[in-house]
């Protein structure tokens, strides 16, 4: 699998953290002192922010920077954890966006929460390597901050908006990769209303939160801490690689605590760590795809680089790959 091309989309309305405060009603510094997060972006709706225009923007980008015509684009992996409506799934609209709406191009989401796009890539080099399809496009598009419980102010002052979209084709080494998942941490990041145990009709203000997300962070904390050294050894073992051979490591944006821990577990050169939390927050899936497109253009990463994506997800799944850019 070769990346042919990428691209990203930030919403034009920035969000200070002393705002976050506002919204939440706390005092100021609040949000950043817990969080270490400056801004984020934020959706705005009066000037149709969708997610579905907002992928769609990064696609056109990547499809442009990977050289090849739309039209040879065989198919189209949403990679979300959000949705901008039930059914159908997030990426057939994109698809629409992007004037495909009669191509017949197939579309499919992956849904393994903030590591959805880790997933998607590893979905996509099988597809590929089957020989049936020569041109992925994977599509991030995040709208978080429409599930924000401000009553939770940790986790309400993480979250950020965004889009990132990727190309992949034929060509280069299959990634290297490993995901593990502990149920035992389900509830432990969950938005519990909306499915069918706690249908969308039932919503009433009593219960509101139900619908919002919801995160025991210091539980998350300790379950990855416990797990997370032993599914490094062993993805070490497995593939007899050397971490010290990694250019570029893009940890999950999840939280300052959060890439510390990824960084004193991985025990490699801090500088090969990519940290933007500080100025965009966590944007679930979006956050891996989004500082790879990023990292790409702003000559952060070169062509055969070998990158890891690391991360962890609602679940409790923690999940790396290791890829030659």
């Amino acid at each position: 699998m070769k990346i042919l091309g990428c691209g990203y989309y930030l919403p034009k309305k920035i969000v200070t953290s002393d705002e976050v405060d506002g919204l939440a009603s706390t005092s100021k510094g609040t949000v950043y002192n817990k969080t270490g997060i400056v801004k984020r972006h934020y959706a705005d709706f009066d000037n149709t922010e969708t997610a579905s225009k907002m992928g769609s923007i990064a696609a056109k980008k990547a499809i442009k920077n990977s050289k090849i015509d739309i039209n040879d684009i065989d198919m189209i992996i949403g990679a979300n954890a959000t949705k901008e409506i039930l059914l159908p799934c997030s990426v057939s609209l994109v698809q629409r966006e992007l004037g495909l709406d009669a191509s017949g191009i197939y579309c499919f989401d992956v849904g393994s929460s903030c590591l959805s796009f880790v997933s998607a890539l590893e979905i996509a080099d099988m597809y590929l390597k089957s020989g049936k399809y020569k041109n992925i496009l994977i599509v991030s598009s995040e709208i978080a901050s429409q599930g924000i419980n401000y009553n939770q102010i940790e986790s309400a002052g993480l979250f950020g908006d965004g889009a990132a979209a990727f190309v992949v084709g034929n060509g280069g080494k299959s990634p290297l990769s490993k995901f593990k998942t502990y149920s035992k941490g389900a509830r432990y990041t969950q938005i519990q209303g909306g499915g069918t145990r706690y249908l969308v009709k039932d919503y009433n203000d009593s219960n509101k939160e139900r619908y919002m997300f919801d995160m025991d962070g210091k539980n998350v904390f300790k379950l990855v801490k416990q797990k997370i050294g032993n599914i490094l050894d062993e993805f070490i073992l497995e593939n007899n690689i050397d971490f010290n051979e990694i250019n570029v490591v893009i940890p999950h944006q999840a939280s300052m605590s959060g890439i510390k821990l990824i960084t004193k577990q991985l025990k490699i050169d801090e500088r090969k760590m990519i940290n933007m939390i500080s100025e965009y927050g966590n944007m679930i899936a979006a956050s891996i795809p989004f500082v790879f497109a990023y990292s790409i253009e702003n000559n952060l990463i070169k062509r055969n680089d070998k990158v890891m994506l690391l991360g962890t997800a609602a679940g409790i799944t923690i999940g790396l790959m290791v890829l030659e850019y």
